[in-house]
């Protein structure tokens, strides 16, 4: 099944910004996760900064960013509303996280034409803050892999053999387990 991939960089950063967040001075989204505060999002001019790196790691390197606590709530409101405006250009929308849409295309060429139109389209609901970066190819992985080399905006199109475009891809485009995930994972997956 084609596949057209939405990323939302720096979703949580993005949601700050629609509430008016003064960005003259670079953001970073906390967390907390037991007695730990962590980085949840950051403003992209942070270079060197990390999901879940250690607040105290971050500020050593990006001391004059302004801190805000994570609002979860309103982040995945703001997703489920652009998700709700989604589904107005395409019946098959899923959101599998706060920065990844995948839209199935089949059938949506009867009546966008081609895969730009279809771009177009679903690019102009989406609200201006937001960054977004389209991928569009035969199943979500690749289609997420395309979208992550297109540039802020843009649709890009993969066709043909998937092996040749996986095999110049750096593996950290993979996507990253959280520290949860990963406990999760070698706890149910224990050689015995």
């Amino acid at each position: 099944m084609r596949i057209l991939c939405v990323l939302l960089p720096h979703f949580p950063i993005n949601c700050e910004k629609l509430r008016n967040h003064d960005t003259t001075h670079p953001l970073i989204v906390t967390t907390t996760i037991g007695s730990q505060k962590l980085v949840l999002d950051y403003s992209p001019e942070c270079k060197g900064l990390q999901r879940e790196m250690p607040l105290q790691q971050a500020l050593s390197l990006h001391g004059e960013a302004e801190l805000i606590q994570a609002d979860i709530a309103y982040y995945w409101d703001v997703f489920n509303e652009t998700l709700d405006l989604m589904e107005e250009k395409s019946p098959l929308v899923e959101g599998s996280n706060l920065e990844a849409i995948y839209i199935g295309l089949d059938g949506l060429e009867l009546i966008y034409g081609n895969d730009d139109a279809v771009a177009k389209a679903v690019r102009s609901v989406i609200p201006e803050a937001f960054d977004p970066h389209l991928g569009i190819a035969e199943g979500k992985f690749p289609a997420y892999l395309t979208a992550q080399q297109c540039s802020s905006g843009n649709c890009q199109i993969f066709s043909g053999d998937i092996t040749y475009f996986l095999k110049d891809l750096s593996c950290d485009l993979l996507p990253k387990l959280s520290q949860n995930q990963l406990q999760y994972w070698q706890s149910n997956n224990r050689l015995n």
